[in-house]
């Protein structure tokens, strides 16, 4: 039985984030909110998208998880501090004609 690609991106898809926030869940103790929530606020900075990246880092001498977002022409970059939820950071590409196909707002 063949699985089409895009079942089977959205199958990977599902189990990295199912992993992440396992992960997530391990600063729960410590106050942090899980990788599902971070996705959800950096969701509805965005207006909505899919979540194709998230990592977990250190920056500015906090914990921030950096989600990345795919939208039908543009790509978001949303960066959401672990402990208050806060968005720290955020930068909207729209597809365009510079040598890498994106460019920056």
């Amino acid at each position: 039985m063949r699985i089409s690609r895009t079942l089977w991106r959205a199958a990977m898809m599902a189990a990295v984030i199912a992993i992440l926030a396992g992960a997530g869940r391990a600063g729960d103790s410590q106050g942090m909110i899980d990788v599902a929530k971070a996705s959800e606020i950096a969701l509805a900075q965005t207006g909505g998208g899919t979540v194709v990246e998230i990592d977990r880092d250190h920056e500015w001498g906090r914990i921030v998880y950096e989600i990345e977002i795919a939208g039908p022409d543009r790509h978001y970059e949303v960066e959401v501090d672990a402990h208050s939820g806060e968005v720290v950071r955020y930068r909207e590409k729209r597809r365009g004609h510079s040598r890498r196909g994106w460019h920056h707002d």
